[in-house]
C-alpha cells in the first residue's frame, strides 16, 4: 500500500516534469521565431535573449535529470 503510493507519487512526478520540458521547449520555439522576426536591438536586446536561452536550457537540463533520477 505504502509502496503503490510512492509509486504513484513518482510517476505523476515525471509527468509533471515531461509538461514542463514541452512547455520549455514551446517557449524556446517562440523566442527563435521572435527573433527571427526581429532587427530591432531595442525591442528584443541580444543580451537578454543570450540569458533567456541560458535558461530554458538549464532548466531542460535540471528537468531531465530529475526524470532519470526516477526510473525504477
Amino acid at each position: 500500500m505504502k509502496w503503490e503510493l510512492i509509486k504513484n507519487t513518482i510517476l505523476s512526478n515525471k509527468q509533471n516534469y515531461n509538461k514542463v520540458n514541452l512547455k520549455l521547449a514551446l517557449l524556446l520555439t517562440t523566442v527563435r521565431k521572435k527573433i527571427k522576426r526581429t532587427n530591432n536591438p531595442f525591442e528584443f536586446p541580444l543580451e537578454n535573449t543570450q540569458q533567456l536561452f541560458m535558461l530554458i536550457f538549464i532548466s531542460v537540463q535540471h528537468n531531465n535529470k530529475q526524470i532519470k533520477n526516477l526510473e525504477f
